[in-house]
């Protein structure tokens, strides 16, 4: 199924190299999973000291939370 997608890719044009680049990148995904299956990435464990807020370091990042989220919104919008 995967190569006889891949040779009616060969016959219909696209409309711009970047279509064709993403239907290649497909087909190579379809056939390393198909070949091999799914590989589960090795997952790193991340272990850090655990850190004391006080009330002005909680305040402060739910600020600053607040703040990055209203600029995203912004120019999702256009309005930047």
């Amino acid at each position: 199924m995967v190569n006889q997608f891949a040779s009616s890719i060969k016959h219909k044009p696209f409309h711009n190299e970047l279509d064709k680049a993403r239907a290649l990148a497909f087909i190579r995904a379809l056939r390393l999973v198909v070949s091999e299956g799914t590989m589960e990435r090795q997952r790193d464990d991340v272990v850090s000291d655990s850190v004391e807020l006080d009330d002005v370091q909680i305040e402060t990042n739910v600020t600053g939370v607040k703040d990055a989220r209203d600029a995203m919104k912004r120019r999702k919008h256009g309005m930047d």
